[in-house]
């Protein structure tokens, strides 16, 4: 035990997709990424004087939810074949799939807008469902981040300058 404090970290965001999940946090020198692919979480660190290369995009569609919400309506759409003889139960059924219509069309029009930033080893991405101005925010924030330590690194590992002395003239010689 060092006895030091733990670094402090603060949650930016986060990326779900079919196969992953990935929580994403600011730490002083870095952004720390904890994904999970079921069985394993693994944890990487992109360095803000590693960064290669950031970008903010948008996109339509909310990852896997709207896919959930399609597949609902489906299934209550064919459930609904089982009361085709209950006119109440078929109305029902019916609504509940029309509503999970509803809202599968709209997480598939719904914007989101995804930052993305690139290191030499590892990559964090944090989606923002309808929030442009903190995805934006964000990516000027670790844009700024990497310009500083990528500028204090280039600071520490230039040479320090060489300074020429001049020699002092010679005295003429006298043959």
């Amino acid at each position: 035990m060092t006895g030091l404090p733990p670094p402090r970290r603060r949650f930016v965001g986060s990326f779900i997709s079919w196969t992953e999940r990935m929580r994403v946090f600011r730490a002083d020198e870095a952004l720390e990424v904890d994904s999970s692919d079921r069985y394993e979480i693994r944890r990487r660190r992109v360095f803000f004087d590693e960064v290669l290369l950031a970008t903010v995009h948008r996109e339509l569609g909310g990852g896997p939810y709207p896919w959930s919400f399609a597949s609902l309506a489906l299934l209550a759409a064919l459930l609904s074949l089982a009361f085709a003889s209950e006119p109440a139960a078929l109305g029902i059924t019916l609504g509940i799939a029309g509503l999970f219509g509803v809202l599968a069309l709209a997480g598939f029009l719904l914007p989101s807008w995804i930052v993305t930033v690139y290191g030499k080893r590892a990559r964090a991405r944090i989606r923002y469902r309808l929030r442009e101005a903190k995805a934006r925010t964000l990516y000027e924030e670790v844009c700024q981040a990497a310009a500083e330590a990528q500028r204090a690194l280039a600071e520490r590992q230039s040479p320090p300058p060489v300074v020429e002395v001049p020699l002092p003239p010679e005295p003429p010689y006298s043959a």
